[in-house]
Parts: structure tokens; sequence; C-alpha cells
């Protein structure tokens, strides 16, 4: 019932949250529905209502806080062990930055700052680490004699395609990014 509530607000009363104090408590209440794995319908929508979030912030000024508090609570469900939710959000961060792009909010600044403390962060600890599900499942798989090749049961398999999704999402980023802002190269080279 909680949830339900949480999403009438989001969908009809979102103007009635003060943007600059009390809309940070809300992103992070989303946030925890995104990462409860009781439903993962539940952790679908939140993630859809952070999207709905980062569309309505853009439309206001001096919100990079906010901005950078949406893409940090969609990091933290691209680590989901439910491979659905985790290449959902995974999406959504990529695809709801690149919309956001032509925003005025949306600054070179904002954009360093989105992509030195979020999304190479997470690109990078995706591609070093083994996570927790492969490593176990990987002694299990090891026991059995019977690999099924192109079975999508592995956790390995599922975590590759997650770095996979964040790596051409990174790319589609920097992309549009280029394009649409043509920015000074000295903001790249720091970035990189």
């Amino acid at each position: 019932a909680a949830f339900k509530i949480i999403q009438l607000i989001v969908n009809n009363f979102l103007e009635c949250i003060p943007i600059h104090s009390q809309l940070n408590y809300f992103i992070t209440t989303i946030g925890l529905y995104c990462q409860q794995h009781y439903d993962s319908n539940i952790s679908f929508t939140a993630i859809q209502l952070l999207w709905s979030l980062m569309d309505y912030i853009s439309k206001h000024k001096d919100s990079d806080l906010l901005f950078k508090s949406v893409c940090h609570t969609l990091v933290y469900s691209c680590y989901d062990s439910r491979i659905e939710v985790r290449n959902s959000a995974v999406k959504t961060l990529h695809t709801m930055l690149i919309n956001n792009i032509t925003s005025p909010q949306f600054t070179g600044e904002l954009y360093h700052i989105i992509m030195t403390q979020s999304n190479l962060p997470l690109l990078i600890d995706l591609l070093r680490s083994e996570h927790e599900e492969e490593q176990q499942q990987d002694k299990q798989m090891s026991k059995l004699t019977l690999d099924v090749h192109y079975s999508r049961d592995s956790s390995t398999k599922q975590w590759n395609e997650t770095r996979v999704l964040a790596i051409e999402g990174l790319a589609r980023l920097l992309k549009s990014f280029i394009e649409i802002k043509k920015p000074n190269i000295d903001i790249l080279m720091d970035i990189w």
C-alpha cells in the first residue's frame, strides 16, 4: 500500500514536494524500493519512478545535487543479484542521462561529476570484480561434468551481459554528449 502512495505522488503530486528540501528523501525512499527483494515488479516500477523524477528535476534550476542523487540511487540497483532488475537499472541509468543531455541543467561540469562519481566507477567495478554469485556458481559448476555452453543460467554469463550493457550505455552516453554539447576537450580528458 505504501508503494502505491509513492507512485501516486510521483505521477500526480510531484510539484507539491519542495524540490530542494524534501525531494532527496523521496529519491532515497524510491531507491529502497528498488533494492527490496520481495517483488521484482516493485523494483522495476521504482526504477521507472526514478526516471520520472529525473525528468521532473531536469526542469528546475540548481538541481545538480538531485541529478547526482538519482544517478547514485540507480547505480546501487546496477549491482542487484536479480539479472532483470540489474540490467533494467543499467539501461535506465544510461538512457535517462542521454534523454536529459539537452536539459540546460546538464552542463559539462555536471557531466564530469556524473561520469567520475557514478558511471565510470560502476563500469570499472563491473569489469574488475567477480561478484559473489559468480564465484559460488562457478564452484558448483566445476563439480558438474556436463556444461551447457549456450545456457544463460550461468551467473558469470549473466554478469557478463550486465557488463556489456554498461559498456554499450557508456559509449552511447559519451557519443550523445559529444554530439549535443560539443564539449571542450579538456572536460573529456579529465574524465578519462
